[in-house]
């Protein structure tokens, strides 16, 4: 089978993810769109995904050269498919247990939740050692708001740990731009802190890479607030559209956390 994957105006879709339905048969299009896979079996649905785009399948029994469009996500119509995101995390560094809550904020990166029926997307959480320590935070973006490529976002984190002298709070607004040929986003925060009583104006950069098509991505970003470095790394996966996995690793100054967090994925529909 071959052909080429394009967008409505007919720009080639690079990267799209080419999937035999049923095997591990895989393959993504090049740089103008054009792919080419040898099926498994005699009779294959082949399914065509790409970020931001609804997935599209096509049933092959012989071979054959066909052209394919992909069209892109439905942004807020009714019936749409929506999610929550429901899971719990726990700080291995400091035996914090947590819960997290969100309509897919740190799934929308995966190609399934862009049919977001809502505008705003949201997450908060929640950790504490169930004695003196504890921590929160939120995250807000609304979908369809960008300035030129950039979309925004805002979100405040408080660490209190009062066992280990430690209390952190940090106020940001971030942007985020995602580079389709390369499946990267360039993310820039800016925002106001507070360790241990000392306020501080900094910044970091950071950058979002997808490592296997629609199923799993990394992130890392470093950042400087004047007195102190802020660092952290990620993983976040997917698994058959039910659970996403989380691995997290972050360190403020001389203080670091590890985070594992597991959440169940709940499909609802607007009405």
């Amino acid at each position: 089978m071959s052909g080429i994957v394009t967008e409505i105006d007919g720009t080639g879709l690079q990267g799209t993810y080419i999937h035999e339905d049923g095997t591990t048969n895989q393959t993504v299009a090049d740089a103008n769109g054009k792919f080419q896979i040898t099926t498994l079996k005699d009779t294959s649905l082949l399914s065509f995904s790409f970020i931001g785009f609804l997935t599209a399948s096509i049933r092959i029994t012989q071979d054959t050269t066909f052209n394919i469009v992909l069209e892109e996500s439905c942004r807020g119509c009714c019936g749409c498919p929506g999610w929550l995101s429901i899971g719990v995390k726990y700080d291995i560094a400091n035996s914090m247990l947590g819960l997290d809550f969100s309509n897919g904020y740190n799934e929308m990166w995966f190609i399934h939740f862009e049919e977001f029926p809502d505008n705003l997307i949201y997450k908060i959480n929640a950790q504490t050692n169930f004695y003196k320590d504890y921590s929160f935070g939120a995250n807000l973006r609304w979908k369809n708001f960008q300035i030129g490529r950039w979309a925004p976002s805002i979100g405040y984190e408080q660490y209190d740990y009062s066992s280990k002298d430690f209390f952190h709070r940090d106020i940001y607004v971030a942007a985020s731009t995602y580079k389709r040929r390369i499946r990267t986003s360039f993310i820039l925060q800016t925002g106001f802190q507070t360790l241990n009583g000392t306020n501080n104006w900094g910044a970091c950069m950071g950058l979002q890479k997808w490592l296997t098509y629609d199923r799993l991505y990394s992130g890392i970003s470093v950042g400087y607030y004047f007195d102190y470095l802020i660092f952290s790394i990620y993983f976040q996966g997917l698994l058959k559209e039910k659970v996403s996995y989380r691995l997290s690793y972050n360190r403020i100054d001389n203080y670091n956390f590890f985070n594992i967090g597991l959440n169940l994925l709940f499909n609802r529909l607007k009405k």
